[in-house]
């Protein structure tokens, strides 16, 4: 029983982990735009760490060659008017997640104290879990949040010249970068009703003394 109670909620703080470690070891785009100017297929993909254009000729001729070009938003050659509020945005998002990190580690450490060890912190280190917890799960919401506000919704009325042709109205929509950050966030509150749940069947034991004294019997170090 002692370690059934903290699986549910340390099993969505891993998977929680896991998706913050993927959105910050990868360059994944966040928002994405495919469509077809003239002759050419135009892919926009932006990011954490930055943007990119790829325009792919449709036919064997054409007025340029494929290219792709992709840098940071401090970069001189990013010149739209997003370049700014992203960079700014994505600042504070990566910050975030490294947060999220530390959080994840502090309910992690105390969860799995409370079952291994006589008393992990007491009745202020059951606080501490649980306000941890819920900080991962404000943050990550906070995090994809921001990109909404400050960067997604900062792409109107671009523009960019291939050779004479120029790329208008494009719109990136989400993609997988933001729904990792959305699942991230969606494992988070999960951790969070597991671990109230646990804390309410702990209470329950807690209030018998009859079983109480039956699982201290057969799990010694199981703390209440």
């Amino acid at each position: 029983m002692r370690w059934t109670l903290i699986y549910p909620s340390c099993f969505f703080s891993v998977l929680s982990l896991i998706a913050i470690i993927v959105l910050l070891s990868n360059d994944m785009a966040w928002s994405n735009d495919v469509g077809t100017i003239g002759l050419y297929q135009v892919h926009f993909a932006v990011g954490l760490r930055g943007w990119s254009f790829e325009f792919n000729c449709r036919q064997e001729e054409c007025p340029t060659p494929d290219s792709k070009e992709t840098a940071d938003y401090q970069s001189s050659s990013c010149r739209w008017h997003f370049c700014e509020p992203c960079g700014k945005a994505t600042k504070h998002i990566n910050a975030m997640l490294n947060a999220c990190i530390a959080f994840i580690a502090i309910y992690f450490v105390l969860a799995v104290g409370r079952v291994n060890l006589r008393n992990r912190g007491g009745f202020f280190g059951k606080i501490i879990a649980v306000f941890s917890s819920v900080l991962n799960f404000v943050t990550l919401v906070a995090a994809w949040s921001l990109w909404l506000d400050r960067c997604n919704n900062k792409f109107d009325d671009m523009n960019y010249m291939i050779g004479e042709i120029r790329v208008i109205n494009i719109k990136p929509q989400l993609y997988y970068g933001f729904v990792v950050a959305v699942l991230a966030s969606t494992s988070a509150v999960l951790c969070v009703i597991a671990e109230a749940i646990m804390q309410s069947k702990l209470q329950s034991v807690a209030a018998n003394p009859r079983l109480t004294e039956e699982i201290m019997r057969k799990s010694p170090y199981f703390v209440l």
